[in-house]
């Protein structure tokens, strides 16, 4: 059993390894963002073409 889930596990957490998971997580959000907003007026640019 202990292959599978070892009982003590000798890992090593950078401080700076917190930081860059949050700046991951927040680059993200801005992605997910611009995304929205480009397909967005893309769609609005779209319908208005049409008129």
């Amino acid at each position: 059993m202990n292959i599978i889930a070892p009982q003590c596990a000798f890992a090593y957490l950078d401080p700076g390894t917190g930081s860059m998971v949050l700046q991951m997580i927040i680059a993200g959000f801005v992605g997910i963002g611009c995304t929205f907003n480009l397909w967005k007026d893309k769609v609005i640019q779209f319908f208005k073409k049409g008129k």
